[in-house]
């Protein structure tokens, strides 16, 4: 006798391999969106503080901006009731250093980043996303003079020291 296609069994058996793949994917394909999503934060957080330095530089005029744990604003006075040139509004809350205390900054007309700090010790300011995920790229470093990105590491606050820089 002849058999042409498959049995009920056979396609049940299939099925649910199949099914079992793609809910592992879609989860890992989830877990790569996030890594993705945190990772461009980062990035363009810093693409703006660079372009805030740059034309500050440019401009030789101060540029200000105002840090949030949702977002933050570019202005080009002290006057924070003022309209800013540029907002952001960001998709995962950001975490300060323990040093830092006061949400903003600015790039005076050398480029130089004057921190608003009440440590007189501190020439840092971190700023990290929350939550610590290791060996992502989840953290800012700006100094008077630099401004970095880095990674945290294992089970470590968002300090300096605990700041791999890429």
């Amino acid at each position: 006798m002849r058999r042409n296609g498959f049995t009920i069994l056979e396609l049940i058996i299939v099925m649910t391999i199949a099914g079992i793949l793609i809910a592992l994917s879609s989860m890992f394909f989830r877990g790569m969106q996030t890594i993705s999503a945190t990772e461009k934060q980062v990035r363009t957080m810093y693409t703006d503080l660079l372009a805030a330095k740059s034309e500050a530089m440019f401009r030789k005029t101060t540029r200000f901006v105002r840090v949030t744990a949702t977002g933050y604003s570019i202005y080009a006075t002290a006057n924070i009731a003022a309209a800013p040139l540029s907002t952001t509004t960001l998709k995962y809350p950001i975490v300060f250093g323990p040093s830092s205390d006061a949400n903003l900054l600015f790039f005076d007309e050398r480029g130089v980043a004057n921190l608003q700090s009440s440590d007189l010790n501190a020439n840092m300011e971190v700023i990290c996303i929350d939550p610590n995920t290791p060996n992502l790229l989840t953290s800012i470093v700006i100094s008077p003079t630099r401004i970095q990105m880095g990674k945290r590491n294992q089970g470590g606050a968002c300090a300096n020291a605990q700041i791999s820089y890429q």
